[in-house]
C-alpha cells in the first residue's frame, strides 16, 4: 500500500522538476510539440503522481478498523485473537488467517484483515 505513497511523491516531485527545467532551460526538454498546440510533459506526470497519492489515501482509509466495526465484533474477535496471533506467528499469510477465523468464528475477512492491520499499527506506535 505504501507503494501508491511513494510513487506518488516520485512522479509528482519528477513533474515539478521537469517544468522547472523546461521553464529554466530555453528549448524546452520534456515538452511535446503537436502543431500548435504545446503540452508541457510534467502536467501528465504531476497528475499521474496525483493519481497515485489520491489511491494510497483510498486505500489507507478503507483499512481503517472502525469504532462501529471494533463495537460489532469485539467479543468474537477476543475469542478468535488466539487463533490470529498462532497465525502470525506460524507465519501463515493473512488470507489464510482471515479464512480460518471466518470458518470457525464467522467473521468476515475483511474485518479480520482490517483488525490484523490495526494490531500492525498498534505494535508500531508503541
Amino acid at each position: 500500500m505504501k507503494k501508491y505513497l511513494y510513487l506518488g511523491i516520485l512522479w509528482t516531485t519528477l513533474g515539478i522538476a521537469s517544468m522547472i527545467f523546461d521553464f529554466v532551460h530555453d528549448p524546452p526538454y520534456f515538452t511535446l510539440f503537436i502543431g500548435p498546440i504545446v503540452f508541457p510533459m510534467g502536467i501528465l506526470l504531476i497528475m499521474f503522481g496525483g493519481l497515485n497519492l489520491l489511491n494510497y489515501h483510498m486505500l489507507y482509509r478503507q483499512s481503517l478498523f472502525t469504532e462501529e466495526e471494533a463495537a460489532q465484533y469485539a467479543g468474537i474477535l477476543e475469542h478468535a485473537m488466539p487463533d490470529i496471533i498462532d497465525g502470525i506467528q506460524a507465519g501463515k499469510s493473512v488470507d489464510d488467517i482471515a479464512k480460518k477465523v471466518e470458518q470457525d468464528y464467522g467473521i468476515p475477512p475483511l474485518i479480520t484483515l482490517k483488525y490484523i492491520l490495526a494490531l500492525g499499527r498498534s505494535q508500531k506506535k508503541s
